[in-house]
């Protein structure tokens, strides 16, 4: 992933786990909780295809943030799509946090590569120009809050 780049929060959620092993994913294989796991990268990709195929349902996720951007699956989907076609290098991606108590906890976020540090209302404006109910209800506080910049 390049340096220099934004991520905006749409929204935290989780699924049922469908057995996947407890684990914690941003930590790698050397987090200690991760110990007795044999294939950490099976676990990894076993995990993700559950969470994907939880998105197909629209009972299958349950979005936990109050600050999210959108509601649903599916807007997050809109979104990353108008995303994705009109802003260059953009990619929607879900970034595992863990597995815990029978729950995959997950994030759901676009990435924009070269974009930086002050130019967030600019992409803010080019995301509510896409007239998506989802977006364009936001207010720009909320936005700018899930909005993060990296140089």
């Amino acid at each position: 992933m390049p340096k220099e780049r934004a991520e905006l929060l749409l929204y935290q959620g989780h699924c049922h786990s469908d057995g996947c092993p407890e684990c914690q994913f941003g930590w790698g294989e050397t987090h200690p909780f991760n110990e007795e796991i044999k294939d950490f990268r099976e676990t990894f990709n076993r995990a993700m295809k559950t969470v994907q195929k939880y998105f197909s349902y629209d009972w299958g996720t349950i979005i936990d943030d109050l600050e999210g951007i959108v509601k649903t699956e599916k807007e997050a989907s809109e979104l990353i799509s108008f995303a994705e076609q009109n802003i260059e290098g953009a990619e929607g991606i879900i970034q595992l946090i863990q597995c815990y108590h029978g729950r995959i906890l997950f994030k759901r976020k676009i990435i924009f590569p070269k974009w930086k540090y002050g130019q967030e209302k600019d992409l803010i404006k080019k995301l509510k120009d896409s007239g998506l109910k989802s977006i364009s209800k936001t207010s720009d506080f909320i936005l700018e809050h899930n909005l993060k910049t990296y140089c």
